[in-house]
């Protein structure tokens, strides 16, 4: 029937007009739509054709990327590093072997592994130490232990300069933001002095840009003074506005600042004011950490020195108790130099947002603290820095005259002693004792440590100076009795080896203060095997070593399925007309026989499978002498295990079992070989991959998701799709347009005739 067709098309069975609006056979009496569907089938054929090539290679990708997860998992279970079932290890298998010590003085050593000699420990007359170097923290420091003394003295009548400009400055770079701080102490004498000092503030922050790149902040924006005002400027060449985003506190009252200004106006306002420092003090708070315990004060108003000591101790008795810490005065001539003592045994740390004023700068210890920089040391005057490279500007510090790092005058004491214990050696501060503690990284007589010249001499010292004591490291010695003879040992290190058994000596015994031999239980060992974990192991690993090669083995040699014998026709991917009316299971058993063979002749899987089954053959002699043989049935290679065999293997000699697996140094060992092969097919790391996950891309790997050839050819089929929907597309509108033309055309012609059999009178 005719009718105005304006149906969108959203689903099968739509029509394909969508929502274009046709005249559809009301004059004509044609089924426009049908002709036209009748005359773009091929077109339509062509676009499901397609869709279902899309399907077939997505279940190629899904197959492989099944393959990959077995052999990822696999291998991460049997030959990785980090796993408890690492078939790699040679401490896997050896493991099993538990040793211990027997007899009194059991608890002077510890064991592992086993040996076959008769091994007996009779006495421990030293252990082996490493050289060993003390220091004084005072050294560094300077100072006394347990006082904490201001750097100098103030007058309390006399003027002091303060900032104006206290508070926060927020500055817009494009779309990127970078925030700077002022403290009341910072005071400038001229607008080229605060442009300066916003400089040095803008090189401490970073500026990550939107290429990702991470910049200091003066590197992208540089503020200059010009006719009175502080201008900024965009010195990386890329064209980005510089604002001002906000600015608080007394920055932006003092400075009169408004968001999206791009310069501060300083001509004629003043930076500073000057106050005495007995009202610069009053209403300023100080911090005290005793012993682990804090409490603050609040500092009040005094006209001299005296009033103000007083006050302060009193304070600090009724916080802490009377007699804990002592405030006194180093200076004599009636100014303030304020003292802290609370004796060397105890601890205390100050700080004070008047610190700088006070002299104590933004906290100090009465001991050392190991989060000084070596700026507040101030260990770095005269020394040199270096002059090129990626360390340019920076001090090397050495010990044994290899370097440990490079150090800015940022560093911390902390940062280089953790950089020390990660070269091995042992580097500790006590605050307790205000030591420092520092060890070779190698035991034995012939052990060493010294500082190198320049920044290490300048922290700690060298051998000889006033503060540093040295101790020689030290040989262990022991007597020990092996297979009926005795004999005293020397050793450079606690940990030695016993024909396979590792013993490590731990304390000293069997010889009296003056080093004479005294008479004392000797130590033996006693070994006992546990070789459960280790077979039960081998045999799941066996177990999917089989389910894997039978996976691959089925995907390359499996033929697709056929709808007919007789015409070989192959199983497509269903469409959606195609599914309409069937059932989800009639559905699920059509899809799986369509994936059947999706991967048959593969060559690379072929490749594979040959690859882990010769690594197999290879070492066949290997395997059948520790109770694991090879079989082949139905054409597929497989392994098994015989329990009692291996048992039997693991008792007698565990590392000869790990050998078969890890390599004895003249052959490679079956997980070797059987890794290097996996990865080479399945790696998901690195920059290249797998063969087949560059193929199919693993779930296991993002990147290898968005970058593989199967990926590559969707791609190429959607490009294809999309060609051939705009052809049809317009196709469509090609033949709407001529039959929305043709009624258009009947539909005139019929307005002619009507007009014409009215003006005769509408008959004949």
């Amino acid at each position: 029937m005719a009718s105005i067709s304006s149906l969108s098309a959203s689903g099968s069975g739509s029509s394909i007009y969508g929502s274009r609006n046709v005249i559809s056979g009301l004059a004509s009496g044609l089924d426009t739509e049908s002709l036209i569907e009748n005359a773009v089938t091929g077109y339509k054929t062509r676009i499901t054709s397609l869709e279902q090539d899309r399907t077939m290679v997505e279940w190629e990708q899904e197959a492989y990327r099944s393959i990959i997860t077995q052999m990822y998992n696999f291998t991460n279970k049997y030959a990785s590093f980090t796993s408890a079932s690492n078939l790699l290890s040679v401490g896997f298998f050896t493991g099993g072997v538990s040793t211990t010590p027997q007899g009194a003085n059991a608890a002077s050593v510890s064991a592992g592994g086993r040996t076959d000699s008769d091994v007996a420990i009779n006495a421990i007359k030293q252990l082996a130490k490493g050289a060993t170097y003390k220091v004084s923290g005072s050294k560094l420091s300077g100072g006394e232990t347990g006082t904490i003394t201001s750097d100098a003295a103030i007058d309390l009548s006399s003027d002091a300069r303060v900032s104006t400009i206290k508070g926060n400055l927020t500055l817009n770079y494009g779309n990127k933001t970078v925030g700077i701080s002022f403290d009341e102490n910072e005071v400038y004498n001229s607008a080229e002095e605060f442009a300066a000092a916003i400089n040095e503030k803008l090189a401490a922050e970073k500026i990550t840009t939107d290429s990702g790149n991470t910049y200091n902040g003066d590197e992208l924006i540089k503020a200059r003074v010009d006719g009175g005002k502080i201008v900024f400027d965009d010195v990386s060449g890329a064209g980005n506005g510089v604002s001002i985003a906000r600015a608080s506190g007394d920055f932006g009252k003092t400075l009169r600042i408004a968001k999206g200004d791009t310069s501060i106006a300083v001509s004629g306002k003043g930076l500073s004011k000057t106050l005495d420092n007995a009202e610069f003090l009053d209403g300023k708070t100080m911090s005290f950490t005793y012993n682990g315990v804090s409490k603050s004060i609040t500092l009040g108003k005094f006209e001299n020195a005296d009033e103000f000591i007083a006050d302060v101790q009193s304070k600090l008795d009724k916080e802490f108790g009377t007699g804990k810490i002592t405030v006194g005065n180093a200076a004599t001539d009636g100014k303030l130099q304020i003292t802290f003592d609370v004796g060397s045994n105890n601890k205390l740390a100050v700080s004070s947002s008047a610190g700088e004023r006070l002299g104590i700068g933004e906290s100090a210890t009465s001991y050392f603290s190991t989060a000084k920089t070596l700026d507040q040391l101030g260990v770095l005057e005269g020394l040199t820095a270096e002059t090129e490279g990626e360390n340019k500007g920076k001090y090397a510090f050495k010990v044994n005259d290899e370097v440990i790092g490079y150090y800015s005058k940022d560093t911390t004491i902390a940062d280089i002693l953790k950089d020390m214990k990660a070269a091995g050696h042992t580097a500790n501060y006590s605050s307790v004792v205000d030591q420092f503690t520092f060890t070779s990284a190698e035991t034995g007589e012939a052990s060493s440590f010294a500082f190198g010249e320049g920044l290490a001499q300048k922290l700690f010292g060298s051998v000889g100076d006033e503060g540093v004591t040295f101790e020689n490291g030290q040989d262990a010695i022991f007597e020990m009795t092996v297979d009926g003879v005795t004999q005293e040992f020397t050793r450079s290190s606690n940990t030695v080896d016993i024909d396979g058994l590792s013993v490590t000596l731990k304390s000293e015994f069997g010889y009296d203060a003056g080093g004479a031999r005294v008479e004392a239980e000797a130590i033996t060992f006693k070994s006992e095997s546990d070789t459960t974990n280790v077979v039960d192991t081998v045999k799941s690993f066996v177990e999917e070593y089989n389910s894997l090669l039978k996976s691959i083995k089925e995907a390359y040699s499996t033929a697709p399925a056929e709808k007919s014998s007789k015409t070989h026709e192959k199983y497509r991917p269903l469409t959606d007309e195609d599914k309409e009316g069937m059932s989800e299971s009639t559905i699920e058993n059509y899809e799986k026989r369509a994936k059947q063979g999706i991967l048959f002749g593969d060559n690379d899987l072929s490749a594979l499978y040959n690859g882990l089954r010769n690594i197999i053959s290879e070492n066949a002699t290997a395997l059948e002498k520790i109770g694991i043989t090879i079989s082949y049935n139905s054409g597929l290679t497989s392994l098994s295990v015989n329990e009692a065999k291996l048992t039997e293997s693991l008792e007698k000699d565990p590392e000869a079992v790990a050998n078969v697996f890890t390599g004895d140094g003249k052959s490679k060992g079956l997980m070797t070989s059987m890794k290097g092969t996996l990865d080479a097919y399945g790696s998901t790391t690195g920059a290249t991959k797998g063969i087949l996950v560059a193929k199919a891309g693993a779930t296991e790997s993002s990147l290898s998701q968005l970058s593989n050839t199967l990926l590559n050819k969707l791609n190429d089929i959607d490009d294809e799709i999309g060609e051939w929907e705009t052809k049809l597309s317009e196709k469509i509108d090609y033949y709407s347009k001529q039959f929305t033309r043709l009624e258009q055309l009947i539909n005139e012609m019929n307005s002619q005739s009507s007009a014409l059999m009215g003006l005769s009178g509408g008959g004949y």
